[in-house]
């Protein structure tokens, strides 16, 4: 019998009565319905849960309510690769929030899969775990020296931002694995319009998950820039606000942290010149950065021996550190969905010695899709809500109704025309109507 068939019954699924005490109503119902679903369907699960509401506690979860034998976990980062092994080797969410009948049940067999299985041979050397984690770039064969799974090796698959399922790499790996299979994300739409493969069985508003108060308030505090100002003019005002808000926080006895986002890695260097030469102790962390230095900076970080990270493109999505809660927008995301994942991890809740979070950026470089978002005395618990719940209100009416055609005659037309590739655009003429296609 497999870990998680002896052991599901130690899985309560208890309501919240409390801050870190059980599941929120929607954390629940994901549960729920996932399982629901796969009593009468093979076909893949997406589920759509607002960011910073609790997804790792509804994976864990999962495993015990469905009980398989063994369960692939597919995260998009080497950082959620260690973050989510650590989920899963501890059982700590589900210690923290009391949804353990007996709290001294020993964890799974977890095994982090950092190098390509080249063959049946390095699979069945993983047949003692009962969870494997791994990123795409290392597990789909769609990449060479990549060999696909045995047959019936998962029967599970868990896939974290499974909104980036449609490329390559993820969409091969989901394709070869014959298993039960969920898409866990918080924007299951995507700008460039593919589906995600599998039915969006669960969507749980963001204006709900706010009314709970699954958030805390995000305040923009927003740098007004002198005209023509250049970029070092505009980082030493930056710095020079988030270094007053930090001090601020800390000496109301906050256990903050900033992130200081940029988009080059010699931009990062000159930041943390500057921040440094504020008595500021923070880092560079971007791609170019050795995984064991990530780990250490990880470490500084948690223990309070670094005040903040100046980033290019990490430690953001699915990331969890809830001490993050001064963000410095060096420089902003221009669309919608990474500012929406971004400030989400901000507006976490879940951690005893943060409070509300602050935003720092120049008003005349927001000017983008995602500019809305920054308006100076915004609510964004509000404003977030209404922008993420409209995209996800247009993304279900457009897959219902691509989903309506039917289908079943191979090779027709309708084969042919999906709301991806299919545009209507209706122009009126004074002689009527006009309707194309393109």
């Amino acid at each position: 019998m497999s870990y998680f068939e002896e052991n599901g019954d130690c899985f309560v699924i208890r309501p919240s009565s409390g801050p870190n005490a059980g599941l929120r109503p929607g954390q629940i119902a994901a549960l729920y319905a996932t399982a629901a679903h796969f009593t009468s369907s093979d076909e893949g699960a997406i589920v759509s849960l607002p960011t910073g509401y609790g997804k790792s506690a509804v994976l864990v979860g999962l495993c015990f309510l469905l009980r398989p034998k063994r369960v692939l976990v597919v995260v998009p980062t080497a950082s959620l690769r260690k973050q989510m092994g650590k989920t899963f080797s501890d059982l700590d969410v589900l210690k923290r929030l009391d949804l353990l009948a007996n709290r001294d049940l020993r964890p799974p067999t977890v095994a982090l899969l950092e190098s390509r299985p080249a063959n049946r041979e390095a699979w069945v050397a993983l047949e003692g775990a009962d969870v494997v984690i791994a990123t795409p770039q290392v597990v789909s064969p769609e990449n060479d020296g990549v060999s696909p799974p045995p047959e019936g090796f998962f029967d599970l698959v868990l896939v974290d931002e499974g909104h980036h399922s449609p490329a390559a790499t993820w969409a091969a790996l989901l394709s070869h694995v014959n298993a039960n299979q969920v898409l866990v994300s918080a924007t299951p739409f995507r700008r460039d319009r593919l589906g995600l493969p599998g039915k969006l069985i669960f969507h749980y508003p963001l204006r709900k998950a706010a009314a709970e108060g699954a958030f805390g308030k995000v305040t923009f505090d927003a740098i007004d820039t002198p005209e023509g100002a250049d970029r070092p003019e505009i980082d030493e005002l930056l710095a020079t606000k988030a270094e007053a808000i930090y001090r601020r926080d800390r000496d109301a006895g906050f256990d903050h942290r900033m992130l200081i986002r940029t988009n080059t890695v010699a931009h990062a260097k000159d930041l943390v010149n500057l921040y440094v030469a504020k008595g500021l102790r923070v880092e560079a962390v971007s791609s170019m950065v050795s995984r064991r230095q990530i780990d250490k900076i990880e470490q500084r970080l948690a223990s309070n021996d670094i005040d903040g990270v100046v980033c290019v493109d990490m430690f953001g999505e699915g990331y969890d550190f809830p001490k993050f809660k001064i963000a410095v927008l060096h420089a902003v995301h221009r669309s919608l969905v990474p500012t929406l994942q971004f400030i989400g991890r901000f507006a976490r809740t879940n951690d005893l010695k943060t409070a509300d979070a602050t935003f720092i950026a120049p008003f005349s470089h927001v000017q983008s899709e995602s500019g809305e978002l920054f308006r100076e005395g915004v609510d964004w618990s509000v404003l977030l809500a209404d922008v993420a719940d409209a995209q996800q209100a247009k993304a279900a009416v457009e897959r219902e109704f691509t989903e309506g055609f039917d289908s079943t005659d191979t090779g027709s037309v309708v084969d042919l025309l999906t709301l991806d590739n299919v545009r209507c655009h209706f122009t009126q003429r004074s002689s009527g109507h006009l309707w194309s296609l393109t």
